[in-house]
């Protein structure tokens, strides 16, 4: 049995899955979700367990399945530590656990953590490397069904325009200690990469997708051929930005996985060369053909 611990938003929730599932599939064996945050924390149960939405079987771990980890059973004395000091749980960690597997950095590929099965794993694992080579399993249960008719209405002017998404992620990244680790993209970016796409397209379509729709609007003129797409689920957005042609997206893991689950053969995906702000190499998750501004 493999079981990850769920917590975040959709984007995060998404990348969690997509590990869990590819282990569950080489392990021949079940996979099953810690959704004790989303009860823990008021914050979590806004959020909500977005990708239950999808295609996809979700099955949450009851709590005889914890017997398999010893750091979630029993030891009072380790969670103590790990409140205190992550960094020395992570150590013990990896002295003493044989099936817990703490992620220290969610950019790094812990290559070793998949070779093993009935395990807990928490963390981020924002690495394509964990997945990619289930990527057509991926966009198959990353679905939604059925979809409302005003979805499906979305769906096929998508489907009949040179389409374009651009996701433009502002909400929590505008406050100061967010852009700590996550510079917030400026809007010249965004009307570069418009522009980009004019140069390079023929008759390009512009759907906005924002948590701040009110800003986009401010911004973004009707001299652009244009939508605001208002009036939709976050999963309902991130199906339809999965569909456009083409993708212009922010430094977010959602806005990431709207592109990275475009099957167009043709697509252009612009995303920031800058992803990070953090004083550590550089790690950018966009994928080699796509185009970086």
């Amino acid at each position: 049995m493999i079981i990850i611990k769920l917590y975040g938003g959709l984007g995060n929730q998404l990348f969690q899955y997509s590990i869990g599932r590819k282990l569950s599939i080489i392990h021949k064996t079940s996979l099953k979700f810690d959704i004790s945050d989303f009860y823990k924390y008021k914050n979590m149960h806004k959020v909500g367990i977005g990708i239950k939405k999808f295609n996809i079987k979700f099955q949450v771990a009851k709590p005889k399945d914890f017997d398999l980890c010893f750091f979630i059973k029993s030891n009072l004395i380790i969670k103590l530590i790990k409140r205190i000091s992550s960094r020395l749980f992570s150590y013990i960690n990896d002295l003493f656990s044989k099936n817990y597997f703490y992620e220290k950095n969610y950019f790094k590929f812990y290559e070793k953590y998949i070779l093993y099965k009935d395990a807990y794993f928490h963390g981020f694992w924002q690495n394509e490397k964990y997945f990619s080579d289930i990527r057509k399993t991926l966009i198959k249960e990353i679905n939604l069904k059925p979809n409302r008719k005003k979805h499906s209405d979305l769906l096929n002017l998508i489907k009949n325009k040179n389409s374009v998404a651009v996701h433009i992620r502002r909400g929590d990244k505008t406050l100061k200690k967010n852009q700590s680790m996550f510079a917030l993209p400026k809007l010249n970016y965004f009307i570069r990469s418009i522009e980009y796409m004019k140069k390079n397209l023929k008759n390009p379509f512009f759907l906005f997708f924002s948590d701040d729709i009110e800003w986009v609007k401010k911004n973004f003129p009707k001299k652009y051929n244009r939508k605001f797409v208002i009036g939709f689920t976050e999963t309902e957005d991130l199906i339809s930005m999965k569909h456009c042609k083409h993708n212009i997206i922010s430094n977010s893991t959602f806005s990431w996985w709207s592109a990275w689950l475009n099957v167009n053969k043709d697509k252009i995906i612009i995303c920031p060369k800058k992803w990070t702000t953090l004083n550590q190499k550089p790690f950018n998750p966009c994928l080699n053909d796509w185009i970086k501004i």
